[in-house]
């Protein structure tokens, strides 16, 4: 838009994919029929930092969201057709906006999901596919970067990183099928994404926020991500959402957020 209104102090909006919504984990205490259709819980990141701060901070990120369908274009959820969260969350005049896009893009989990099932995870189909997805999530990401550069009074925007899942916990990984060969081809794309996040951040002057999943990883006793056979494999769990939260509270808080 055009005509963006000044700032509210004080106010963030969270928006992008499932990781952001916080899938899988237990509801909102008064959902609205939005938050239901986005799956939207109180484990998400946006309620930590919330409680965490004393900033306002509203979550209009969705389950399934991509750039084009989710943040720039609607996303049918539910059998109904959900406005763009951009042009939704600049209408609110945030002072900042957290970003947590690029998994759905690129199908993040669709390819974990392959690697742990089939024995040629990193064959010249598998990589095929996964260069491809990434060259069109890179071309959308500059469009979403382009119109955010271009706002007559941008808001303070942070780029989130996606955590690594499985830190730390070979032998047990092994057990889910995913050997040493095929988490280093994992590790391979989520660089590879999480490359083209800080690269263009970088080159559009918006800070990064990377959270650290370190010891507590998908078999860790206290694991930050879902289990494999959970609600909503990999994902965040609540304790996963806080560890994101304050990555975002120290991004927020160095780019001069109040």
């Amino acid at each position: 838009p055009k005509n963006v209104p000044p700032a509210k102090s004080g106010t963030v909006i969270v928006i992008g994919d499932s990781t952001a919504a916080g899938i899988g984990n237990p509801p909102l205490a008064n959902p609205t029929p939005q938050d239901t259709a986005c799956e939207r819980t109180s484990g998400s990141f946006a309620v930590a930092l919330d409680r965490a701060s004393d900033w306002q901070v509203a979550n209009l990120a969705c389950s399934s969201a991509t750039i084009r369908a989710g943040l720039l274009g609607e996303q049918e959820r539910g059998g109904s057709l959900l406005p763009p969260q951009l042009p939704a969350a600049l209408g609110a005049a945030p002072s900042a906006l957290v970003i947590s896009v690029g998994a759905n893009d690129v199908g993040w989990s669709r390819m974990v999901a392959l690697c742990a099932a089939f024995p040629d995870c990193g064959g010249k189909a598998s990589d095929a596919y996964f260069k491809q997805q990434l060259e069109t999530f890179t071309r959308d990401y500059l469009v979403l970067l382009t119109r955010l550069r271009s706002l007559p009074n941008p808001p303070t925007v942070v780029i989130n990183t996606y955590y690594d899942p499985l830190p730390g916990n070979s032998d047990c990984v092994r057990d889910l099928g995913i050997t040493d060969e095929k988490s280093k081809i994992l590790y391979g794309w989520l660089d590879a994404m999480n490359t083209v996040l800080k690269q263009g951040a970088d080159a559009a002057s918006f800070p990064t926020a990377t959270p650290s999943f370190a010891g507590h990883g998908l078999c860790a006793p206290d694991p930050f991500v879902q289990p494999i056979d959970g609600n909503a494999p990999l994902h965040p769990t609540t304790a996963g959402g806080l560890a994101i939260a304050l990555a975002d509270q120290a991004a927020l808080i160095e780019a001069g957020v109040r």
